[in-house]
């Protein structure tokens, strides 16, 4: 047992480190992007629009929190009694998924101006119409990032962390590309298409990667008995996403006030202290958590303590 633990633990602080390259690397494109697009448009108005459209897809993302937020336990009891099940299981999941994505997007569609005013009530007429035609572009990518999570969510189970992680590269250098070639003939709308495009391929190449890995195949099923499992149990642990979630709404309400590129101040700001965090902690988490749940579906309550006593051990070196 100790031997194979120790592997195990070995296998575990590799994977962490990675990872968190991986996620470093990526995490680095992704601020390149942000400071060509300041460069480009500048502290402006349009950038305003841009970053409170942002804001409101992220709050109405956290709505598949109460979905899948502990997708990774009941994927691995299902996994636990058969492998073929956990893959319908998967697949029920992501149609789930895309049923409320729609009912999400017909919401944005009624609902988005007063969504907008809300948010930044201190914008103007001008800029409430940009951010209206963003938003009505941006929301489509919505169906194909949830499926992009639960597939990265199924494959951490499965302890692939790094692919998924890769996978992450795809919308930065997509709007990169988006920001050179179709803004200067285009304006800043055509992000959103680019948005939407590489959603869609990161989502499909998953699939894709998903389906050699563990032999999933799309079923006619479109319900699983631990479909209510995992809605209760998710709800319940999500209320403090949507509660971290609320800042921005709260910030942006309050920086739309202040004048033209007030908004945009803060989400620079807002993501250069937040990256520290993604790179050092998140990768940790995400592989040691899928870990303990696979251990705690087979009760294996012997090995869950011996390698929370190792992890310690290695964090306090």
């Amino acid at each position: 047992m100790f031997t194979k633990l120790k592997i195990t633990i070995g296998r575990l602080k590799l994977e962490t480190v990675k990872l968190s390259v991986i996620t470093a690397m990526a995490i680095a494109v992704k601020f390149i992007f942000q400071i060509l697009l300041g460069r480009v448009f500048g502290i402006s108005w349009q950038l305003d629009s841009f970053f409170v459209t942002i804001t409101i897809l992220g709050l109405l993302g956290f709505s598949s929190d109460y979905f899948i937020s502990l997708f990774i336990p009941i994927f691995n009891d299902v996994r636990q009694d058969s492998s073929k099940e956990s893959n319908i299981f998967v697949d029920v999941v992501i149609k789930w998924a895309f049923v409320l994505s729609i009912f999400i997007i017909i919401f944005v569609k009624i609902f988005g101006i007063w969504i907008i005013r809300i948010v930044a009530p201190g914008l103007s007429q001008e800029s409430v119409a940009l951010a209206k035609q963003l938003m009505d572009i941006f929301i489509f990518a919505l169906i194909f990032s949830q499926t992009h999570r639960i597939l990265t969510l199924s494959l951490n189970s499965l302890h692939y962390y790094s692919f998924p992680a890769i996978i992450r590269f795809i919308p930065s250098l997509t709007n990169i590309c988006f920001l050179f070639i179709f803004v200067p003939s285009y304006g800043i709308k055509v992000l959103a298409l680019g948005s939407v495009f590489s959603n869609a391929l990161s989502a499909a190449v998953l699939l894709v990667f998903f389906h050699f890995k563990t032999g999933w195949m799309p079923t006619w099923r479109f319900y699983h008995k631990k479909i209510p499992l995992l809605i209760s149990k998710s709800t319940k642990m999500s209320v403090n996403s949507a509660i971290w979630g609320l800042r921005r709404v709260i910030v942006n309400n309050f920086a739309s006030r202040l004048g033209e590129g007030s908004i945009s101040i803060f989400y620079y700001a807002d993501k250069i202290i937040t990256a520290l965090i993604t790179v050092v902690v998140s990768p940790a988490l995400r592989v040691y958590y899928s870990r303990i749940s696979q251990l705690m579906s087979g009760a294996q309550w012997d090995k869950i303590r011996d390698l929370f006593k190792r992890v310690v051990k290695i964090n306090m070196a």
